[in-house]
């Protein structure tokens, strides 16, 4: 058996005047490894860059969305997450950014930025059924419809092991 890969995520967290609490969220493009799925800034790990998960996860975010590594606090890591089609494990860490923001997305790896105001995942009342093809089988998986786009999959377990944790309640 071959070991898994290992990747990392940044889960951007700012108090927006008129939304609370959003996660900076991408879209990925239409095109390549995760096509059009939202996303948060990350990647493969890259032992020639990367001497930790969160180096990965800090650079990658940079490298995407244009996220200084001054202006992040990290506020902890939430617990490693595998994925069914890529084979990964992911592991995911929070930060807190200032708001305003101006970030500058990397367009052959994001389509779009998104502000996911965490009420909308908050609430059970929004959770609908999301249709997704696995082996050539359609699997009814949970997601959350936020600024015209779905989020399900791993961003979305990676959203709710945040708001299970003790990280939720700084905001």
């Amino acid at each position: 058996m071959r070991e898994k890969q290992r990747a990392a995520v940044l889960v951007p967290l700012r108090i927006v005047p008129g939304l609370g609490p959003v996660m900076t969220m991408i879209r990925r493009p239409d095109w390549g490894s995760h096509a059009g799925q939202m996303a948060f800034p990350g990647g493969r790990f890259e032992s020639e860059h990367d001497d930790s998960l969160l180096d990965t996860a800090l650079r990658e975010s940079f490298e995407e969305v244009g996220l200084a590594t001054d202006h992040i606090e990290v506020l902890g890591a939430l617990p490693d997450r595998s994925t069914y089609s890529t084979d990964l494990v992911v592991s995911a860490f929070v930060a807190q950014i200032p708001h305003p923001y101006e970030f500058s997305p990397e367009e052959r790896e994001v389509d779009r930025i998104i502000d996911a105001p965490l009420s909308c995942f908050r609430d059970p009342t929004r959770r609908q059924p999301y249709e997704w093809t696995y082996q050539g089988r359609p699997v009814q998986v949970p997601s959350v419809r936020v600024a015209g786009e779905v989020v399900w999959g791993l961003s979305l377990g990676i959203i709710d092991d945040f708001l299970q944790s003790d990280l939720s309640g700084l905001f």
